[in-house]
């Protein structure tokens, strides 16, 4: 299994848990490149934010967790 792979299934697995409402909060943040912490289901998708103390996602699992965006919401 290749890397993007695994970094999509761990972020669907994440982004399953949350609402519509809070998966578009956190792509409204991740698309102005503003923190995160304190965002409608932050709280849940905490795992995702692995760098700089919790307030950036990598590179890839931003790529997948827009992908999943797309996928769920049509956006």
């Amino acid at each position: 299994m290749n890397m993007d792979a695994i970094i999509y299934a761990s972020t669907l697995m994440t982004t399953t848990q949350l609402t519509d409402m809070e998966l578009n909060a956190l792509y409204m943040r991740l698309l102005l490149d503003a923190n995160p912490v304190g965002t409608l289901g932050y709280d849940k998708a905490e795992a995702l934010y692995t760098l700089e103390n919790g307030t950036r996602m990598h590179a890839m699992t931003r790529s997948a967790f827009a992908r999943i965006v797309t996928e769920r919401l049509g956006l």
